[in-house]
């Protein structure tokens, strides 16, 4: 997946949520100091090919672009903090039905990805200091998009045959 396609998701996940961009960001970043809630955390896994790659002309002879359909998993986890002013099961359930939504649907496609399924929303709320809750959940959404690179395959410029033909 491509730095455009990350950013891409990036931004509309913080725009579905309405959250500010800075609000949403992706995991393993170093030196990233602790969000204050609420913020959504995005991670990337589990890409694979999902099909035989296809290999298409291009107006140059020897080169061919090459495409893949792949799948890649985004866990999107939201974290509420330690009040039960919002609720992330709710605000992660919004950003699924948004998800169906013609508008965000074909902002997908101008971008050339698509969230074709979805787990279940999972409530990670959790025990800190033996007394308080912080109150956060997950999804992983299954995205598609194809993989595309350009390659000079060369021409064959000499081609021998050697054999012997028998006749019955």
């Amino acid at each position: 997946m491509n730095n455009i396609r990350k950013k891409f998701l990036h931004n509309i996940i913080a725009e579905i949520l309405e959250l500010p961009l800075n609000k949403v960001i992706w995991a393993y970043q170093n030196k990233m100091p602790r969000q204050t809630p609420p913020y959504v955390l995005l991670r990337l896994f589990g890409m694979k090919a999902e099909g035989q790659e296809e290999i298409r002309n291009t107006e140059i002879d020897d080169v061919k672009k090459i495409f893949v359909s792949q799948s890649i998993i985004l866990e999107v986890q939201y974290f509420a903090g330690t009040t039960i002013k919002i609720d992330p099961t709710q605000e992660l359930e919004k950003l699924l039905r948004q998800l169906e939504n013609p508008e965000i649907v074909e902002k997908f496609f101008v971008n050339r990805l698509a969230v074709f399924d979805h787990e279940q929303i999972q409530d990670l709320t959790t025990l800190i200091d033996s007394q308080t809750y912080e109150y956060r959940a997950l999804v992983e959404l299954r995205v598609r998009f194809n993989s595309e690179i350009e390659s000079n395959l060369g021409a064959i410029e000499e081609l021998k045959i050697a054999g012997a033909v028998e006749s019955f």
